[in-house]
């Protein structure tokens, strides 16, 4: 268990590095997210475009500029990594755009805020534990966060919203399979 564990988020780190590496598509991808939360389709579309653009769905033919979200977000990832690490910040995980660290104090630079490719704490001053890989849970200011990526057998028995500090440890993952490209299956 980890205390004095904060959250930093990259704003919408993969539409940044297209945008970066595409500047063509500012415009458009800017407007959607200033305006994201006025209309929640454009959180949608933002965060769906890294996916399609690799897809199959338009022929894989977008997927260098889903690869340059993708390569931008591990080159900020590891700027960050290494200011907080000068900072003498202990660098406990990363998930998809972020990183949780350890300090007595929350790192602050330039590069903070709200704008696009910037960053900002969206957790500070939390407890937190890890299971496994994409399982881990955390308090802060006294709330019960666990986050389990796919599906907890525990599940069945309580809801997540239900769940408390321990919980992550109950049940197992549900695993699903596609099977002769007819369905899902669950194992």
């Amino acid at each position: 268990t980890y205390v004095k564990a904060h959250h930093i988020d990259l704003n919408s780190a993969y539409n940044a590095g297209m945008m970066e590496a595409f500047p063509v598509l500012e415009p458009a991808i800017r407007e959607m997210y200033n305006l994201r939360k006025v209309n929640k389709d454009y959180k949608q579309v933002l965060n769906m475009t890294q996916g399609f653009m690799q897809s199959e769905l338009c022929g894989f033919k977008y997927a260098h500029i889903s690869k340059a979200g993708y390569v931008y977000t591990l080159r900020r990832l590891q700027e960050l990594t290494n200011k907080l690490i000068a900072k003498g910040c202990r660098i406990l995980s990363y998930n998809t755009d972020g990183i949780w660290y350890q300090s007595d104090e929350l790192y602050h630079d330039n590069d903070e805020g709200t704008d696009i490719g910037q960053w900002k704490h969206d957790h500070t001053f939390c407890r937190i534990r890890y299971k496994s890989k994409g399982c881990y849970e955390f308090i802060e200011n006294d709330k019960y966060t666990p986050v389990f990526r796919g599906e907890s057998s525990y599940e069945k028995l309580v809801p997540k919203s239900q769940w408390q500090w321990g919980d992550i440890y109950k049940g197992e993952l549900i695993d699903y399979k596609f099977k002769d490209g007819v369905g899902i299956v669950r194992c």
